[in-house]
């Protein structure tokens, strides 16, 4: 997705400082006024506060998107495809690190598909995903 690498920074010096202004120096804030479907926290890089708000809610969806858009596997496979290499390569690593994960891929997806995993199905026949570069 071309907003996957969109930086904010750059957001700021090509709109005006009225325009920021209205969204409390957000720029952030200003695509998510806009473009609320579009917008989630894990396709901006950049500081922003996209996170704080709902932010278990907010990791779950970023964890299905991961895996249903993303990766485009289906849930079934999830346990098959859900290492730590994956998810590192899909720069989402720092989701994985923070509380309450604190790196176990279990939590992170049961977090997002509660009750259909048990931590068993994480052991066995894991696979790399090829991405694009």
């Amino acid at each position: 997705s071309p907003l996957r690498n969109l930086q904010l920074v750059d957001l700021r010096k090509r709109f005006s400082a009225v325009v920021i202004n209205r969204f409390n120096g957000s720029s952030y804030n200003m695509l998510v006024h806009y473009f609320p479907e579009k917008i989630k926290p894990w396709l901006i890089s950049g500081p922003h506060s996209g996170w704080k708000k709902d932010r278990l809610q907010n990791l779950a969806e970023a964890t299905r998107w991961l895996f249903g858009s993303y990766f485009n596997v289906q849930e079934v496979e999830i346990p098959i495809y859900a290492t730590f290499e994956n998810i590192r390569k899909a720069g989402f690593g720092g989701i994985l690190a923070t509380r309450p994960f604190r790196g176990n891929i279990y939590k992170l997806i049961d977090n997002a598909y509660p009750r259909k995993f048990t931590p068993e199905k994480f052991d066995n026949h894991r696979k790399v995903i090829q991405l694009k570069d």
